[in-house]
């Protein structure tokens, strides 16, 4: 747990005209155009004062900044842990009857993306259904509101079994430290190209890339050990180990337990430049390719010649510059705080401040996309194997909801990056002996969130904040 919240209210005389401002800025603002709307929706446009709204969520995020750091007066400096998946065994304290049902459940699902590259039937329906829509935009809302649900159903860990039975030797090889989550970081940054290019829709495309993906689990698995792998390079379970970091109940091998996520993020830091880089692509992918909805997102596209090559440049470029934003916040954090701590760690210790930001962009981005696949998602669920044809329509988000969306989507954006902020908050003050150091070690971080708000602000407004994370 974190440390108590103590302090003092602000006498009202040194508090500032925050009301007085903002009823000037409303006085002369000019109203704009704002709209939204999801996958096949109408667009709906409403009269906003859009450039008070960007100032607005900025404020919110620096202003909760400052609060925070005067009501949080004392520092708590802990040891964290990793918050690495836990055991391919009996991962929870739950019947062994639902676990296994669980688990084969996870493999007929797995089983309809591989069908399409190992039968000459066709399967060409469930495939990216099931891996876009099924477990990479509606699988992370599970797991970041009710638990880790991948710990259950992943075919990989129902797979470990089988590995560790067919290793030769006793004990397996080390697995390379130096090398540590790199491997992981590479084939995120590979599945977040996948899912914006037009083979990565493609269901026998995709179903020989999963084919070779099984092989290469269970044959990294067999070698090197199934805890090791599913730790340190298997791909889903580290997303989910991170989505599920902000779940009141946690999956652990004692059982489920509740927990206050804000408090646990402060016990928790990646594993030096690889993990932190691993959470800057997860959360960079959350937003890119609602950013290719853009007018400046298509300009990119078409400035690089269009195409597959195109969309994997600009994704490259804009990661690129990303990963060089937050380093460079992360040495200057380490400078103004006068850490002699080496860069990485303290990188792994900032970037976990931004799970709370991967979360609240996804659900904004993702929520009303869901809402209108759930036909599809459920006939999918029903029928993963495309035994049938694909029948289901996928519903239409009314235009009336066009500025409710909106509204969803920019309160969401703003709430995550405050909630980021309070749980960077637990993270410095559990890093460092000294309140001034743990302060001062936020701003450029926290100067990056605010950045960070105004673009998502940007991105709901331009009406594309529906289709982030969406696949």
């Amino acid at each position: 747990m974190g440390p108590p919240l103590t302090g003092a209210a602000m006498p009202a005389r040194d508090r500032p005209p925050v009301l007085a401002a903002v009823l000037s800025l409303v006085a002369v603002a000019m109203p704009a155009l704002a709209h939204a709307g999801g996958t096949g929706a109408d667009v709906s446009a409403a009269s906003l004062p859009i450039w008070i709204v960007w100032v607005a969520g900025a404020g919110v995020v620096a202003l909760s900044f400052a609060l925070v750091g005067v009501f949080l007066t004392r520092s708590d400096p802990r040891n964290p842990g990793e918050a690495e998946p836990i055991g391919p065994g009996d991962v929870t304290g739950l019947p062994r009857g639902l676990v296994g049902v669980a688990r084969v459940a996870g493999l007929i699902l797995w089983l309809g993306v591989l069908a399409p590259g190992l039968s000459p039937w066709n399967f060409g329906w469930a495939g990216p259904r099931l891996v876009w829509l099924g477990t990479w935009t509606a699988l992370p809302l599970v797991c970041y509101l009710v638990g880790n649900l991948w710990l259950l159903v992943s075919p990989f860990r129902a797979l470990a079994g089988v590995a560790e039975t067919l290793r030769a030797d006793e004990r397996p090889y080390r697995y390379p430290r130096e090398v540590g989550a790199w491997p992981s970081v590479i084939l995120l940054v590979a599945l977040v190209g996948l899912e914006i290019v037009t083979p990565g829709q493609d269901a026998i495309v995709l179903a020989r890339l999963a084919i070779a993906y099984s092989a290469f689990t269970v044959l990294g698995m067999m070698v090197f050990g199934s805890r090791v792998w599913l730790a340190e390079v298997e791909v889903f379970d580290r997303v989910f180990a991170w989505w599920s970091t902000m779940a009141p109940l946690q999956l652990t091998d004692e059982g489920v337990q509740i927990t206050n996520p804000l408090a646990r993020m402060g016990d928790k830091q990646a594993r030096g430049a690889a993990g932190a880089s691993f959470l800057i692509v997860l959360l960079y992918g959350v937003n890119f390719d609602g950013f290719l909805a853009t007018p400046p997102g298509r300009a990119g596209i078409a400035r690089l010649g269009g195409g597959t090559l195109a969309h994997l440049g600009l994704l490259v470029l804009g990661l690129a510059l990303f990963l060089a934003a937050f380093w460079a916040c992360a040495e200057a954090a380490r400078r103004v705080a006068g850490s002699l701590r080496p860069l990485g760690r303290v990188g792994a210790r900032l970037a976990v401040g931004l799970v709370p930001i991967a979360a609240g962009y996804h659900l904004a981005h993702a929520g009303p996309y869901l809402y209108e696949a759930l036909p599809l998602l459920w006939e999918t669920l029903s029928d993963p194997l495309a035994l049938g044809p694909a029948e289901a329509v996928a519903w239409t988000i009314p235009a009336a909801w066009g500025t409710r969306i909106v509204a969803f989507q920019m309160t969401l954006v703003v709430l995550a990056h405050v909630l980021a902020v309070v749980g960077a908050h637990e993270v410095a003050f559990g890093s460092f002996a000294s309140r001034v150091q743990a302060l001062k070690s936020e701003l450029p971080v926290t100067i990056l969130m605010v950045v960070y708000t105004v673009v998502g602000l940007w991105l709901a407004a331009s009406g594309v904040g529906a289709l982030g994370g969406a696949g």
